[in-house]
């Protein structure tokens, strides 16, 4: 199973254009095996200058929040990064069970590149990675530490995805968010500039879209059994199919008809490299899909500390005793018939398959025989 980070994942899931309620690790595993690892740009990135007093426009503020893990280690060296997010999404009748999520994230970032990351849920269940000595590690709950090269740079995605809990709540919400600037701020002793961010009522629309739809369940489709009675486990199939089909239909119009019921917090943006080093936030949606609209509500902070700070990230001591590169022998034999541990392989010639005493024996070349004459 991969945790990932749920939050940012389980918003995907309830409001994202085009879902098809698969579980959440089938989803994931599935973009990893079907979409292309995109080329590395956050160096270029993070040399581009951003002005933290002008973020109060959806797209400056969105390329503040949308910061990869590479981009922010690239912009400030070393760091601890904590955050905890708690989802709930429900009916605003109470008339379904709400689902509810919660999750605790940390990042300690080494100036050399080496990272390390927890995440644990609301139900108990934990990851751990870390990156050490161009070597990833990772392991999920009870399970063994798994070891791997990472060639295609995975771990970046793991990183990106723990600090992106704010980031995809953000993009719900920042067609409706007024941001205001409040000013010089600092923390953990950087200067930094300090935002507010306001969510109006507009659950007024949500209702009335809400009343507008239909979502009667069409009758189920009976087919003959062998007998000549009804198969009831092709019923049950059309049925199961029908109420997916529905909701997909459903789900694909969520994005567009959610609106804010409101909600307030902070964001404080570092002065010096624009990374966001704290978020505070409590808002709700309210999505007009029926009678009874879904309500999404979401609580979130993150802190960045230690910044330029010396961090320390060891591996895992239970996955590998030493973490070192070693080049593989290209003919591992040579050094112990060096040392009479083994005696030489004899050469085979190749024209004879007998083996070789001196040179061996060169292959006679086939001389094309001259045309016959007519």
């Amino acid at each position: 199973m991969r945790l990932r980070s749920s939050l940012p994942l389980l918003l995907a899931l309830v409001l994202w254009p085009g879902c098809t309620c698969q579980r959440a690790e089938n989803i994931a595993a599935k973009e990893r095996l079907t979409k292309p690892q995109p080329k590395e740009t956050s160096s270029a990135k993070a040399t581009e200058p951003i002005d933290v007093d002008a973020l109060t426009t959806p797209e400056k503020m969105a390329r503040v929040v949308h910061m990869d893990g590479s981009e922010i280690a690239a912009r400030l060296g070393s760091f601890a990064y904590a955050s905890q997010g708690e989802l709930s999404f429900g009916r605003d009748d109470d008339s379904a069970p709400a689902l509810k999520s919660a999750e605790k994230t940390s990042v300690v970032q080494a100036d050399s590149g080496d990272f390390a990351i927890e995440v644990t849920t609301g139900d108990g269940s934990e990851q751990k990675l870390a990156y050490v000595n161009e070597i990833f590690f990772l392991k999920n709950g009870n399970g063994q530490w798994r070891v791997s090269r990472d060639p295609a740079g995975e771990r970046n995605t793991y990183r990106s995805d723990a600090m992106a809990v704010w980031a995809s709540f953000y993009d719900l919400v920042a067609h409706a968010l007024v941001v205001e600037r409040t000013g010089a701020v600092t923390v953990g002793g950087r200067p930094a500039v300090g935002y507010s961010l306001k969510l109006p009522d507009d659950s007024a629309k949500a209702r009335t879209e809400g009343a507008l739809v239909t979502d009667a369940a069409p009758p189920a489709t009976i087919v003959p059994g062998v007998d000549g009675g009804p198969d009831t486990r092709v019923e049950a199939d059309e049925e199961e199919r029908s109420r997916r089909e529905r909701i997909a239909g459903r789900v694909s119009k969520w994005a567009k008809r959610s609106h804010p019921i409101g909600g307030s917090g902070v964001i404080v943006v570092d002065e010096a490299t624009g990374v966001p080093l704290k978020v505070e936030f409590n808002g709700s949606l309210l999505v007009g899909d029926g009678k009874s609209p879904a309500k999404l509500i979401v609580k979130v902070s993150s802190l960045m500390t230690d910044i330029g700070k010396a961090q320390t990230v060891k591996a895992p001591q239970d996955a590998i005793d030493e973490v070192v590169r070693r080049k593989m022998p290209v003919q591992p034999r040579v050094p112990f018939e060096a040392a009479g541990v083994v005696p030489p392989v004899p050469k085979i010639d190749p024209a004879t398959g007998a083996p070789v005493v001196g040179k061996p024996t060169k292959p006679a070349t086939p001389t094309a025989e001259p045309p016959e004459e007519e």
